[in-house]
This record gives structure tokens, sequence and C-alpha cells, in this order.
């Protein structure tokens, strides 16, 4: 018996927040870890809001074919920015990886999955990102593009990606 099942349909959101915008509506910010910085900035007006549908890789379907076939697969683990203009399906890195960071957050509920990451007012500063990908080990899962949202110290991004799989 085969099963068929549709690409992956992947949204992704990407925000920017005004670091003092957050430290004044989250007194507590500095001792947060990114878990929680990520679930305070839900209560932030962002200043920049993109959305993007990307690509899924190559490695999301390996990836997937070898957790099936009962092989270890590594957990999904960072989210990478950079500074490309293109995605595609058989992409196994970012175009031009600028930093990457420990997913902050995983939460499944079937049929997707919900994955985030956080970049601090210190990170990627002085960059035009333009490109996100989430990463289980050395597989790349999924490339975005989208317009690109300058990155400086005054400056904190997010990125959320909600992977929906679905059978034909």
């Amino acid at each position: 018996m085969t099963v068929h099942t549709t690409a992956t349909t992947t949204n992704v959101r990407i925000a920017t927040h005004d670091i003092d915008a957050v430290r004044e509506t989250v007194p507590n910010w500095a001792s947060l870890d990114d878990r929680s910085r990520l679930a305070a900035l839900r209560r932030v007006p962002a200043e920049h809001v993109d959305r993007s549908r990307n690509t899924t890789c190559i490695g999301l379907h390996d990836w997937i074919v070898s957790g099936l076939s009962g092989q270890a697969v590594p957990e999904v683990s960072e989210v990478a920015i950079g500074t490309g203009s293109t995605s595609g399906e058989s992409d196994t890195a970012l175009a031009s990886e600028v930093a990457r960071t420990v997913v902050a957050t995983t939460e499944p509920e079937t049929p997707s999955v919900f994955v985030a990451g956080f970049f601090g007012s210190a990170e990627a500063n002085g960059q035009d990102i333009t490109e996100v990908g989430v990463y289980a080990g050395d597989w790349l899962l999924n490339h975005a593009t989208f317009p690109a949202k300058s990155k400086d110290s005054q400056t904190t991004l997010t990125v959320e990606i909600t992977l929906t799989f679905s059978a034909v």
C-alpha cells in the first residue's frame, strides 16, 4: 500500500520589536529565558511584522523518512537567519546565514507543529535579514525568504513557523 501526502504547508511570521518599548512593558525582561521572552513579546506591539510561505526542503523529507524507518533523528533544534534572497526544495543550508539560535519553543498539535526562535538585541546587528530556516541537527527542514528586516541593537527579532501536514 502506498500513502501519498502533500508537501507540507509552512507559514512563517517574522516580527521586530523595539527593545526600549519591550523593557518598558516587561520590567523583568533581562531575567527571562527565551521561551518566557517569546510569551512576553505577545503583549508588546511589534514594530514590523511580515508573513511568508516557505519551501520545505529535501532535509525535511529525509528526516521524516529516516524517523519513520526507525532511524534515530535529531530533534528540531535551531532557527537560523540570513541575508539570502532565494529558497528552494533542494536547499541544504541558508543562502547566506548570519546567526542561529536554539529553538525557544516547539509545540506539536496534530497535524501541525509550531516552532519559534528569538534573536535578542545583541544578535545579528547591522544585517538586513531576508531569510530564515529551521534545522534538526544538520538537516535544513524549511527555508523562507521575505522583505528585508533591518536588525540593530535596538531591535529584537522573533521567528514563528507553523508546519502543517495534510494527506492528499
